[in-house]
């Protein structure tokens, strides 16, 4: 089982959390209690704005990299199903390889997106921190 994990959306720790819901930033300020954070990264998929909240679609190879953060989980057995649970049902998480920025290839859990999307606009820059900062207050 990895311990590592990949976050792209409101768990990163590079998002204003003052911008996010009271549920998102407990989950951050739990993810940053329990995990460490190793390097930053990016994987080949898309980010479409489905609210709030990003919603990863994966894809088999890059250039539309969505980028994000590799977090080590101290303990995975512990963290995940808290993970999950905030995740929610719309989620499912699977390992997928990460590309660090230092080179390095790592696999990571990744919490994948399952529901439609339908019209939600894609996050071009595939940087949901960017994308939230730019966002109206």
């Amino acid at each position: 089982m990895s311990d590592l994990l990949f976050v792209y959306g409101t768990l990163r720790s590079d998002i204003d959390r003052s911008r996010l819901p009271p549920a998102a930033q407990r989950a951050a300020d739990d993810l940053s209690a329990s995990a460490e954070l190793i390097a930053r990264g990016a994987m080949a998929g898309t980010l479409r704005a489905v609210a709030w909240y990003p919603a990863l679609i994966v894809a088999d190879r890059l250039p539309d990299p969505v980028y994000g953060e590799v977090w080590r989980l101290a303990d995975p057995l512990a963290a995940l199903p808290r993970l999950d649970a905030y995740e929610g049902g719309e989620y499912h998480r699977e390992v997928r390889d990460v590309a660090a920025s230092d080179g390095a290839i790592l696999s990571a859990w990744v919490y994948v997106y399952d529901a439609p999307v339908g019209d939600a606009p894609v996050i071009d820059s595939g940087d949901y921190a960017h994308w939230i900062a730019q966002q109206t207050p």
